[in-house]
Order: structure tokens, then C-alpha cells, then sequence
């Protein structure tokens, strides 16, 4: 394998390639979605996101957190045997959790879950765990050109290949868990240089499964958090409306695009600066990059919810009213959704001690909470349900900060930046009503209108004297 693919690159060349990478699996989910939707069904549709979104969502679980755990050890104390120690963890843990997991959804023990696919959805799961341990490691060792390659192929050239050849749903899941397995798996042993058993340590297994014991509650949160609301409704509305509401939650998630990037490079470098005493300079930087994700973070929130419906329009050929106003509102969780992916990182470089697992339990608490009061009261299922989800990430955004301020004193807010928010909404809404009104296709209307944001945002961002903005040319732009 070329050894370019392990280099260890500044900070910005690794923010570059993870952005452009994230670019890069956004639009292939993105033709991925819109190809299926058109192929083979929005029913299909529905299954295979329902499939991938529970998947990704139990990945914390199935790992023993060794996706965040494994970075943040390899990192912090420079020892190569986490990899070995990961690995038998893995074999001995990841494995048997999965095939208990199967055998619960086959006798229909864990509501939500077919039955019927009981061994593709394990097998898919496994495959998706097998990825992020892999990602792990790389992510630990810095060398994040192998790892956002190790993305790109599992994530989105995979999933793509295997539909445009394959026909049935659960044959095309089972093909792409195995082509996943395969692929992250071999890498791994690449990486690590095989599996040396000599390495294992009683030292270093006991500091991967205390790390990860003590974040299982908040994986399962984050769980109930992601995926809780597709399986809570699953039973009572349609597979098209399942489509719709995976579809919204990988919209939610396109602002991670951006800002996932920081949170994915900062875990490894946070445990190193923490280590070495820098807790200002920490500091400062996620200030800054939360102050951006709640000016940036909002205006997209408010464009994508007011044009969510043509949105979901153009990409899956159709929409219905349930589909319509599930965009509307979802699409406004995408601030509070960037701050905990953003703040997640942070926190566990900050302390051992599981704090993630406490906002993460409080939050999913809330969503489950307000999904059966509501339901109680009767509200549509749906609409509960998407009601909860913007409960749960408002109030996980809302003790990540909280946390944040205790173990760091993180302090992003002040008038200036609040100042701009009011501004820029107002603007927002100015050019939206502006822009519907002018006489075009929804798509010429979609792309006038983002096209003009971006432009306006740019010209803010190298022209304005405001000292927060000055600050972010000046050290995260290079420029004065």
C-alpha cells in the first residue's frame, strides 16, 4: 500500500482532505438516495436507510466505544498496542454482542426490528463496527488520508456499486456488509501490522473497556437520539414516510460536512494539547469554531427548513404533505445537532470520566418523554415523533455546552456574534420571500437563492471589521 496513505499532515492539510472527503460521501449519499428512491422505490428506500441509519447508531454500542476510545488512547500516549488490545476486543466483545443482538430481533425481542432480518442487519451492523474500528485507528495515529479513503469506499463507492448491480434488499445489505468487513478489516491488519498476541496487555484492555463501560449509556442515548424516532413510528406509518424522515436526518447531518471535519482531527490533538498544558489554546479554538457553528449553523438551518420540501423534491422525485412538513421542521435541529457532534470530541479529551453519557442519557430521557406525551395526547405519530427529535438535540446541544463551560470554560456567546444572528435571519428571510416570488422552477429558485447566500456569507466573512471575524481570518484563514 503506498505510504502516502499514512503520512501525518499539518492540521489544516488534514481539515482539507476530511472536508473534501465529507464533500465527497455527501454526494455519493446524496445520488446514492436519489438513485434508489428512482430505481428501486421509496419503500426500498425506506428499509435500506432505516437499516443504515440503526446501524450507524448502534456502532458505539457494539465497539465498547473503541471508535472514540482507541483515537484518543493511540494518540495521547503513543502506544501501539491499543491497536492489538482492540482488536481481541472486538473478536471477544463486538462479535458475540452482535450475534446476541441477532438472535433477540429473530424472536422478536427488540420492538422496532424485522424479524425477517434478523442475520443481514447483524452482519450489517458488524460490517459498519469493523469501519469505524479501522477509522479509529487510523484516526489515532493521524494519518487521515487512509482514513477518509477508508470513508469514502465503505461509506459511498460500496453501497453505490452493490445497488447498481444487485436486486433485493436484503441481498444487496448482506453484499455490502461483507464488501465493508472485507475492505476495513485488511486495512486494519495492514495498519497495525498484523495481530501480534504478544502484545496484549491486561493494563491496556482494562483502560479500552473502562473507557468504553463508562460511555455505553451514552452510545445507547445517542442510539435512541439518531435512530429512536424512525423505530418509534416504524410500526404506524408507511416506508415512504420512513424515506422522508432518514431523509431529513442525513439533511441534519449536512452541516457536519463542514464543522464534522474539526470535531474528527480535534479528539487526537485535544488529548495531545491537553496533555502537554495548552488549556487556553484549546479553549479559544472550539470558541471560535462554536461561534461559527451558531452564526453559520442557524442561517443554513432556517434556508434549508424554509426550502426542505423542494428540497426533498428534487432528490427523491416527489414529496408528499407528511414529507413536507417533516423537512420544515427537522431541518431546524441542524444547529443544535452540529454543536453536540462538535462538542463530543472536546469532552471526552477533557476527562475520562463519562460525561457524553450523561447529556446523551438526559436528552434521550427528554425525547422519549415528550414522543409518548404527545402521543398520549394524540398527536399523529409522526409528528411526535419529529417534535421529539428537535427536543432531544436542543437539549443535548444545551448540556454539551453546559459541560463544556465546566470542564474548559467555553464562553462563545457574546453581542457581537448575537448581534449578526438577529441580522442574518432577518436577511434570510428577506431574500427567501424575495427569491419565491420571482417567476422560475423551484430549482433555478433553490439555486438563485443558495448561490446568493453563499456569496453574501463569503463577502462577510474577508470584509468584516468585527473583531470575532478578524480573529478567524487571522488564525484559522491565515489572512489579516
Amino acid at each position: 500500500m503506498p505510504k502516502i496513505l499514512f503520512r501525518k499532515l499539518t492540521f489544516r492539510q488534514d481539515f482539507l482532505i476530511t472536508l473534501l472527503n465529507g464533500i465527497g460521501i455527501l454526494i455519493g449519499v446524496f445520488l446514492l438516495n436519489g438513485y434508489v428512491a428512482r430505481i428501486h422505490g421509496l419503500d426500498t428506500l425506506g428499509e435500506f436507510l432505516l437499516v443504515r441509519r440503526t446501524s450507524y447508531a448502534l456502532v458505539g454500542v457494539s465497539l465498547l466505544g473503541m471508535n472514540i476510545g482507541l483515537p484518543n488512547f493511540i494518540a495521547r500516549e503513543q502506544d501501539e498496542r491499543f491497536g492489538d488490545n482492540a482488536l481481541l476486543t472486538f473478536v471477544i466483545f463486538t462479535i458475540p454482542f452482535l450475534v446476541i443482538f441477532a438472535m433477540l430481533v429473530y424472536w422478536n425481542l427488540i420492538p422496532g426490528f424485522n424479524p425477517a432480518y434478523a442475520e443481514v442487519f447483524s452482519l450489517f451492523v458488524l460490517g459498519v463496527s469493523s469501519q469505524y474500528l479501522t477509522y479509529g485507528l487510523f484516526r489515532g495515529h493521524m494519518n487521515m488520508i487512509a482514513a477518509n479513503l477508508l470513508q469514502l469506499i465503505s461509506s459511498a463507492i460500496i453501497p453505490f456499486c452493490i445497488f447498481f448491480l444487485i436486486t433485493g434488499i436484503e441481498n444487496i445489505l448482506r453484499v455490502i456488509a461483507i464488501g465493508i468487513l472485507i475492505v476495513s478489516i485488511s486495512t486494519f491488519l495492514i495498519k497495525n501490522n498484523g495481530w501480534n498476541i504478544s502484545k496484549i496487555s491486561k493494563q491496556r484492555l482494562k483502560q479500552i473497556w473502562k473507557y468504553g463501560f463508562e460511555r455505553i449509556p451514552s452510545f445507547i442515548s445517542q442510539f435512541f437520539l439518531l435512530a429512536g424516532v424512525p423505530l418509534l413510528v416504524v410500526s404506524d406509518v408507511s416506508f415512504s414516510d420512513i424515506s422522508y424522515l432518514n431523509s431529513t436526518i442525513s439533511l441534519v447531518r449536512l452541516f457536519l460536512v463542514f464543522v464534522g471535519p474539526l470535531g474528527i482531527i480535534l479528539l487526537p490533538r485535544i488529548s495531545q494539547a491537553l496533555a502537554q498544558g495548552k488549556i487556553t489554546k484549546v479553549k479559544w479554538g472550539i470558541e471560535m469554531l462554536l461561534t461559527w457553528i451558531f452564526f453559520g449553523g442557524l442561517l443554513l438551518s432556517i434556508s434549508l427548513s424554509l426550502f426542505g420540501p423542494e428540497i426533498l423534491k428534487l432528490w427523491l422525485g416527489n414529496v408528499s404533505v407528511n414529507g413536507a412538513w417533516t423537512a420544515r421542521v427537522m431541518l431546524i435541529a441542524l444547529p443544535f445537532y452540529a454543536v453536540v457532534g462538535v462538542l463530543r470530541s472536546p469532552i471526552d479529551a477533557a476527562s475520562e470520566r463519562g460525561y457524553n453519557s450523561i447529556i446523551y442519557s438526559v436528552a434521550a430521557v427528554l425525547l422519549l418523554t415528550s414522543f409518548f406525551l404527545m402521543k398520549s395526547t394524540g398527536i399523529s405519530v409522526l409528528k411526535a415523533g419529529v417534535i421529539s427529535f428537535l427536543i432531544g438535540y436542543i437539549a443535548a446541544a444545551l448540556f454539551s455546552l453546559l459541560i463544556a463551560y465546566r470542564l474548559l470554560n467555553i464562553q462563545p456567546f457574546h453581542m457581537s456574534l448575537l448581534i449578526h444572528m438577529i441580522a442574518g435571519c432577518l436577511l434570510v428571510a428577506v431574500g427567501y420571500n424575495i427569491v419565491i416570488r420571482i417567476q422560475l422552477q423551484h430549482t433555478i429558485q433553490i439555486i438563485v437563492y443558495f448561490l446568493s447566500l453563499l456569496i453574501l456569507f463569503l463577502i462577510f466573512v474577508s470584509k468584516s471589521k468585527s473583531k470575532w471575524v478578524i480573529e478567524f481570518r487571522k488564525h484559522a484563514l491565515g489572512l489579516k
